[in-house]
């Protein structure tokens, strides 16, 4: 909207690097990521006969991206200075082009060249950019957007990284364990049973973040977040799959 924050911060911003499309970038992927798990655990279109099922890591390593990215979305957002938010963004996108330099440098030496050349202009522009924060440090500062400690949001971030490179101790984090006979010294057969209460905590977690980031960004473009948030909602609702008829049986009491 003509006038809003992120109309402003537009502005003030490179042309090829707007801070409108990087939190709409971040907060797509947020939402892919959940959306595929909420495709995989409760999916609109059933097939008959067909069980939907999926493994335990999957949950925790979409989640970890819906919060990673939400967090990102949000800390660029949050402040009410539209010169922190400015910096904020040029923090992001100098660790954005970096990256994508590292990548073209191994197959595309051309490439990183011209990404180098328009890292250099960035820095002799903006003057001196300071360097991006961890993923860690940005889900810590945005946990209580989330309903969770600073603490407690680096538990269920560092847990789903654990799901997703396959560490050992996710196991043990985040599954019930049932022990069986001892086949050798010290050790078991064993069955491991997703603890229900692990998934729930870290996707949960993930979507609060990811609906907060969503509130700063539809603030920030000057929009009525009340009235879109109630469509919004309607809209999910008519979409829910349904395993009851909106109309009782005859033979129902």
């Amino acid at each position: 909207m003509a006038g809003s924050a992120l109309s402003e911060d537009d502005a003030s911003c490179p042309a090829t690097a707007k801070i409108s499309d990087a939190a709409r970038g971040v907060l797509f992927a947020a939402l892919d990521n959940l959306a595929m798990w909420c495709n995989a655990v409760a999916p609109k279109v059933y097939v008959e006969g067909v069980p939907s099922e999926s493994a335990s890591r999957p949950h925790f390593t979409l989640a970890r991206a819906g919060i990673e990215c939400a967090a990102q979305a949000g800390w660029l957002l949050e402040p009410e200075d539209r010169a922190t938010r400015i910096e904020r963004h040029l923090r992001l996108v100098l660790a954005d082009m970096g990256e994508e330099q590292k990548a073209a440098g191994r197959h595309d030496p051309a490439v990183a060249a011209v990404l180098g050349e328009r890292i250099a202009a960035l820095k002799e522009d903006h003057g001196p950019i300071k360097a991006a924060p961890a993923y860690l440090d940005m889900v810590r500062a945005t946990a209580g957007r989330g309903g969770v400690t600073d603490d407690h949001a680096e538990v269920l971030w560092r847990t789903a990284s654990a799901a997703a490179h396959g560490k050992a101790w996710f196991v043990g984090a985040a599954h019930i364990t049932h022990l069986g006979e001892e086949f050798a010294e010290g050790r078991f057969r064993a069955v491991h049973e997703v603890n229900p209460r692990a998934i729930s905590a870290v996707v949960g977690f993930a979507s609060k973040l990811v609906l907060w980031a969503t509130f700063q960004y539809v603030s920030r473009l000057g929009l009525d977040f009340p009235s879109l948030y109630s469509s919004g909602l309607a809209q999910v609702a008519s979409d829910l799959p349904r395993s009851v008829p909106d109309v009782p049986s005859e033979t129902a009491e």
